[in-house]
Formats: C-alpha cells, sequence, structure tokens
C-alpha cells in the first residue's frame, strides 16, 4: 500500500477511536494518556514521510531565490544610480519653473500695480477723484501666466512616498491619552504583554489588558 494512503487510514482509525473515548475513571484516563502517546509516535511516520521532501523543497527555493537576488544586484544598482540622477535633475527642473512663475507673476502684477496708479493720477488730475478713489480700491488681477515646465521622456512616473519614525514615544502616548491624537497609532507589545502573564500569572493586572491562560498537555511519545 502507498506509505501516503496508509498514514491516511491510520489517522482515520485513531480518529474514530478517540471519537469513542468515555473517560469516567482513573483506569480510563491512563489509557487515554497510552492512545496519546501512540497518538504521538504514529505522527512520527509523518514526519520521516514529508521531512525529506520539505527540506529538499526548502532547499531548492532557497537557492533559487538566492540566485535571482545575485542576478537582479547589478541591475538593480544600476537602476538605483539612474533614477536618483534622474530624480535630482527634475527636482531642480521643478524648483527652476516655481521660481520661474514667482517671478514671472510679481513682475506682471508689478506692472499693474504701476499701470493702476497710472491710471489713478490721470483720473485724479482730469477732477475724476471719485473714479480714482475706485481705480485704487479694486484689486489688481494679472493674466494667467505659464512657464516651461520638465518634460518627461516618456513611461516613467513620479510619485511622493511619506513615512514616520517615534523619536518621542512618551510624547506619542501622552497626546493619545489626552485625545489629540487616535489610538490607532500605538501598537500593543504583546510579546512583552505574554511575558509579564507568564511571570506574574495573574497575580499582576495589567490596565486594560485581560490576563488568560490554557491548559494544555504534553507527552512522551514513548
Amino acid at each position: 500500500m502507498d506509505q501516503q494512503k496508509e498514514i491516511e487510514n491510520q489517522a482515520l482509525a485513531l480518529k474514530a477511536e478517540a471519537d469513542g473515548f468515555q473517560i469516567v475513571s482513573q483506569e480510563d484516563y491512563n489509557l487515554a494518556n497510552d492512545f496519546g502517546k501512540r497518538i504521538k509516535q504514529s505522527m512520527k511516520t509523518i514526519d520521516e514521510y514529508c521531512d525529506p521532501v520539505i527540506d529538499a523543497a526548502h532547499k531548492a527555493h532557497k537557492a533559487a531565490c538566492d540566485q535571482k537576488k545575485a542576478l537582479y544586484a547589478p541591475f538593480e544598482a544600476a537602476k538605483k544610480i539612474v533614477d536618483a540622477k534622474q530624480i535630482e535633475w527634475y527636482r531642480k527642473e521643478q524648483a527652476r519653473a516655481a521660481e520661474e512663475l514667482r517671478k514671472s507673476e510679481e513682475e506682471a502684477r508689478r506692472k499693474a500695480e504701476e499701470e493702476a496708479l497710472a491710471n489713478a493720477q490721470a483720473l485724479q488730475d482730469a477732477g475724476m477723484t471719485q473714479a480714482a478713489e475706485a481705480v485704487l480700491d479694486t484689486p489688481v488681477v494679472i493674466q494667467k501666466i505659464t512657464v516651461a515646465e520638465p518634460i518627461k521622456a516618456g513611461g516613467e512616473s513620479f510619485r511622493e512616498t511619506w513615512g514616520s519614525e517615534v523619536v518621542d514615544l512618551m510624547a506619542l502616548v501622552k497626546a493619545v491619552a489626552a485625545g489629540t491624537q487616535p489610538l490607532a497609532y500605538l501598537e500593543p507589545n504583546t510579546t512583552a504583554l505574554n511575558s509579564a502573564a507568564r511571570m506574574f500569572k495573574g497575580t499582576v493586572q495589567i490596565p486594560g489588558v485581560k490576563i488568560t491562560s490554557e491548559t494544555i498537555i504534553a507527552r512522551r511519545s514513548a
């Protein structure tokens, strides 16, 4: 019989036997414990059957991943270099365009203001005081100005990614406690909490934390 089929049949038989167990006496308890040992011993056949395949697959997968990583490395290095140079140039061009637009708008506004002052002065000289005051009270409007923006070569796109770094945890905790920042900004340290639960075994309560326990049974296979 195929080994896998044999293991499956054995598992079904053990499951059926386990379903039929009734523990109402010390003798029943002892028999159940022996049965548990037999199950654990039987599970070793699964390890013997599957582990070599898993180990070989793991080694092959790791070797393939290592090979891919090694082949990728120089390409990624080259891409990183050219990406950095493209981004630097594109940022400089954006800054140039922004500065050029600022200067152009500033010059256009200056000329418009000078023109408005000249018109107001001409009206004032003509004795049209109210009209002159109306010109001065009217906000200066300039036409929309466009400047040469950096042009993409085609196929590339730029996006800005943002991240965060906690530099003062206590300040963040206080802000969350005060309600000025959302609770989602904090994450419980379950490793430390579980360690405390194991250490104090329920004798010390931690505010906001429920201490739980679970009983499990472990046995030697023989």
